[in-house]
């Protein structure tokens, strides 16, 4: 039940923040203005809200592009996935960054997804496509063309019998 209303003081920069919960697990991301620019950070509760934690999922240096349109989900319990642009000049690209479980684990690599430039200061969308055997996350953003694009994280079947590869036994 929603008995409690909890307010946190955060310095956002723009008006893109995602919340995301699985469990006992609730996190936010939103852009936060670091010395050098616009990043992405978060903020997490392992306990339905009673403590949080925060950290960065990107800081800019000098001279590096500022990040917009922060996106975040815990879908399926595995893992946290969160997704972002960056300011680069002539060609703006969408990243996924991830860590495994709803731990405190520590944050992958970022993996640059998006084919074409994205259009600037815009958000980025990710969400858990999953079912009892194959699951994906489905990460959406807008080109600079405004057109929005969709990619996945994993290839996807579509029956989850077998089917797909020669398997028929499970169809009359």
């Amino acid at each position: 039940t929603w008995d409690q209303v909890l307010t946190r003081p955060i310095t956002g920069t723009e008006e893109y923040t995602s919340i995301s919960a699985f469990e006992d697990t609730v996190m936010v991301v939103y852009e936060y203005a670091f010395a050098e620019g616009n990043g992405i950070t978060y903020e997490v509760s392992y306990n339905y809200g009673t403590t949080w934690g925060y950290g960065d999922i990107y800081v800019p240096g000098a001279g590096d592009p500022e990040a917009h349109g922060a996106a975040v989900s815990l879908g399926g319990g595995n893992g946290s996935f969160v997704t972002y642009h960056l300011e680069e000049g002539a060609t703006d690209r969408a990243w996924v960054r991830s860590r495994p479980g709803l731990t405190s684990n520590p944050w992958n690599t970022p993996i640059w997804f998006s084919n074409y430039d994205t259009m600037s200061g815009t958000e980025t969308k990710i969400e858990w496509i999953g079912s009892p055997c194959v699951g994906s996350y489905g990460m959406l953003y807008r080109a600079a063309d405004a057109i929005p694009y969709f990619d996945l994280t994993s290839a996807r079947g579509y029956f989850c019998d077998g089917f797909e590869s020669g398997n028929t036994t499970a169809w009359n």
